[in-house]
C-alpha cells in the first residue's frame, strides 16, 4: 500500500500561487481593456468595431469564468489545509496524545 502524506503548508502556498495568478489575470485584463477600448473609439461605424466588441465581451466573459474557477480553486486548497490540520488535532486528541 501506497503512503499519502499531505502537507497542509504545501497546500496553503498553493493556494496563494491562486491567488496570485488571478489577481495577475485581473491586472492583465484591465490593460487588455483599456487597448480595446482605444481602438473601438478609432472605429465608428465600421462592421469591425462590432466584430471588435463581440470579441472583447466573449473574452471577458471567459476570463471571469476562469479567474473564479482559480479562485474556487485556492479556497478549496486553503479549505483541505484546515480540514488536514483538524483532523490531526482531532486525531490526537482521541488518542490523548498531544501533550506525548
Amino acid at each position: 500500500m501506497t503512503e499519502v502524506r499531505v502537507e497542509p503548508e504545501v497546500l496553503e502556498k498553493t493556494s496563494h500561487v491562486c491567488d496570485d495568478l488571478r489577481d495577475d489575470l485581473r491586472r492583465s485584463a484591465a490593460d487588455i481593456e483599456d487597448d480595446t477600448q482605444a481602438a473601438l473609439s478609432g472605429l465608428p461605424g465600421w462592421q469591425t468595431r462590432t466584430a471588435l466588441e463581440q470579441l472583447r465581451w466573449s473574452w471577458s466573459d471567459d476570463l471571469t469564468k476562469l479567474t473564479g474557477h482559480i479562485s474556487n480553486i485556492g479556497d478549496a486548497l486553503r479549505g483541505c489545509a484546515r480540514d488536514y490540520r483538524y483532523s490531526d488535532v482531532a486525531s490526537a486528541a482521541l488518542f490523548d496524545i498531544r501533550e506525548r
